[in-house]
């Protein structure tokens, strides 16, 4: 009797933690969520001071914001395959800014304004802040928005962790009086956070349609 029940409880303790340890998947993605919708506020802050502009200037576009963890798992490939197809879609992201988390394996590249592709190498216990279009059409065209990619190509899985700090979806963007002035007239007259959050999903996915609202930003 005893062997048996010690059978049964071999064959059903693992199923029990994996339970146990997928209940607790869910708490331990939405306190990170949490702890990073906070820091997103305070890199917001940072920027505002940047621009010259109140600390808690851009909190009145993230009452309700679009931030988004999304939690990445990359395949290996091939070089060439990698290269002509890529792991992601080449992009800018639409909010205000996003917060990366790299694993060691590498693959994330950021193009130059000269048009080179330039590798941006991992470092333990840090972010890769890349700024949005939100950012760059508040600041009319000062911060410029980051072109970027994942190329896996080093043989290995590759995991990140993406934070993407969008306001609001009805916020509506227009260029910052401090980024205005004669020599710097309004690059255009404002914009719908939604409408940009559809644009760079029409591009990432070509599926979905390209709005026509915003390809003129």
């Amino acid at each position: 009797m005893s062997g048996r029940y010690q059978r049964v409880q071999s064959q059903r303790r693992p199923d029990r933690v994996r339970r146990r340890r997928q209940c607790g998947f869910k708490e331990a993605v939405l306190d990170y969520h949490t702890t990073m919708t906070q820091f997103a506020a305070l890199l917001a802050s940072v920027f505002a001071r940047g621009l010259k502009l109140p600390p808690n200037y851009f909190a009145q576009f993230y009452k309700k914001p679009l931030i988004q963890v999304r939690l990445l798992h990359y395949l290996p490939q091939d070089q060439q395959a990698a290269l002509e197809g890529g792991d992601s879609r080449a992009h800018q992201d639409a909010g205000g800014f996003t917060m990366l988390q790299q694993d060691d394996v590498g693959g994330l590249e950021i193009k130059s304004k000269s048009g080179e592709w330039l590798i941006v190498p991992p470092v333990e216990n840090s972010f890769v802040v890349n700024i949005g279009d939100s950012m760059r059409m508040w600041t009319n065209n000062r911060f410029a928005s980051t072109l970027h990619r994942v190329v896996n190509h080093y043989g290995r899985e590759r995991y990140s962790v993406g934070i993407f700090a969008n306001p609001d979806y009805d916020t509506v963007i227009r260029p910052l009086p401090t980024c205005v002035d004669a020599e710097h007239p309004p690059t255009f007259d404002q914009m719908l956070s939604g409408e940009a959050l559809l644009f760079l999903y029409s591009r990432v996915w070509p599926s979905l349609g390209e709005p026509d609202k915003v390809s003129s930003y």
